[in-house]
C-alpha cells in the first residue's frame, strides 16, 4: 500500500504510524503555464503544466504506485481533493486500485479510521474538482483580461 499526501511533514508522521509508504508532493505539482492564460477562451477548459521543479514527480509517483493500493490523502477540502485528482490522473494506469482517504487527525486511530472509510477514487465528491477548476479558471481569467 502506498498512501500520497500534501505535506512532507505529515508524510513522515504518517509512515511513523502506519509502517506503510507515504509519498509527499510538496503541495500542487500541476497548475496552468506561467507564461500564457492556459485557458481555451471558447470552451473554457484549461491546459495544465507541470512545475517546473517538480517535472520529475509524475515519473516517481508512477514508479511508486506500480501494482500498489494507492491512498490518495490530500488535504480534504477543495485544493487537497484537487492535487488527488491530479495524482490519481498519472497514476490509474499502474496503480492496483486508487482510493481517496480523508485524514482529519494524524494519530494512530485516526489514520485507522480514515483508511477503513476509504473509497474508490471515481466514487468520490466530483464536484470539489469543479469547483477548484471554477476557481481556478476564474482567477485566470480575471488575472489575465483585467
Amino acid at each position: 500500500m502506498l498512501i500520497i499526501v500534501e505535506s512532507p511533514t505529515k508524510a513522515k508522521k504518517i509512515q511513523s504510524i502506519l509502517r506503510m509508504k507515504t509519498l509527499s508532493t510538496v503541495g500542487h505539482f500541476k497548475d496552468l503555464p506561467n507564461s500564457e492564460i492556459g485557458v481555451d477562451l471558447k470552451t473554457y477548459e484549461p491546459t495544465f503544466v507541470f512545475h517546473e521543479k517538480k517535472a520529475h514527480l509524475p515519473d516517481q509517483l508512477r514508479s511508486a504506485a506500480k501494482g500498489e493500493t494507492v491512498m490518495l490523502a490530500g488535504d480534504p477540502d477543495r485544493e487537497g481533493y484537487a492535487i488527488s485528482r491530479h495524482i490519481f490522473e498519472e497514476v490509474k494506469s499502474v496503480a492496483k486500485e486508487c482510493l481517496r482517504m480523508e485524514i482529519y487527525e494524524v494519530t494512530e486511530k485516526g489514520l485507522k479510521e480514515s483508511l477503513a472509510k476509504a473509497v474508490p477514487f471515481e466514487k468520490t465528491n466530483e464536484g470539489l474538482y469543479n469547483a477548484f477548476l471554477g476557481r481556478r479558471v476564474g482567477d485566470r481569467l480575471v488575472g489575465y483580461i483585467l
